[in-house]
């Protein structure tokens, strides 16, 4: 199947005017989420400060240890929340925004909540494979580094050019996780590539022109809002 880059931007406009409703409703319940967990966390933070600093007068090196170790604990805890949450917005906005299921805000945000799990393991699978990328990198830049600045120059640039195919490769991961319906995810990923296999370079100029009409958009409002 031939991607046309046109079709792509009026396929999205077209999407952006006729859900406009369950989309929007799903950003507005996710950021309400997102708040309510920043409230929880710093609530649960300076609830334990006060409580250390009224039961300890004099407090220890081993107590303010121990409640350093505790924030950084729910630290951990509320971001990978955060990124639970964002993988159940994004499956959940993705539902919503597609013609094959035309999924209601309930179905939508249902659908989100079952296949949030399953993007998170698709991401920490890509993360795995990203410390694995930099350590090869890592390792070129060490043979490579008796040609000096060219040699940096050279593994610089295949890595960039190696992370530009691979995330064009992987552009379609949250749809099939949310659309196809994918749960298992090693298969999701192989789908990814799959689907993109000879798509690579419109999908980049497609990234490309959304990429520097945000950074166009985000110029505008600093100019206009200061």
């Amino acid at each position: 199947m031939k991607l046309e880059i046109g079709d792509v931007f009026s396929n999205t406009i077209a999407t952006a005017r006729d859900r406009a409703g369950p989309l929007m409703g799903l950003w507005g319940v996710f950021l309400v989420f997102q708040i309510a967990l920043v409230a929880v966390l710093f609530g649960m933070i300076g609830g334990g400060a006060a409580i250390f600093s009224g039961s300890f007068e004099n407090p220890s090196t081993l107590n303010a240890l121990g409640m350093g170790a505790g924030i950084v604990f729910l630290l951990l805890i509320a971001y990978f929340i955060y990124l639970y949450l964002y993988c159940v917005q994004s499956t959940a906005m993705a539902l919503a925004a597609s013609s094959r299921t035309l999924a209601s805000f309930g179905d939508a945000l249902s659908g989100g909540f079952r296949s949030g799990l399953s993007l998170l393991g698709v991401f920490m699978l890509l993360l795995v494979g990203y410390f694995i990328f930099t350590f090869v990198i890592g390792i070129a830049q060490l043979i490579l580094s008796f040609l000096g600045s060219f040699g940096e120059g050279i593994v610089g640039l295949a890595s960039f050019a190696a992370f530009v195919y691979a995330a064009c490769r992987f552009v379609v991961i949250v749809p099939v996780v949310a659309v196809d319906g994918e749960r298992n995810p090693v298969k999701a990923i192989r789908r990814s590539w799959e689907i993109t296999e000879g798509h690579v370079l419109p999908i980049f100029v497609i990234v490309l022109i959304v990429g520097i009409a945000a950074i166009g958009l985000g110029v505008v409002f600093g100019l206009l809002f200061g």
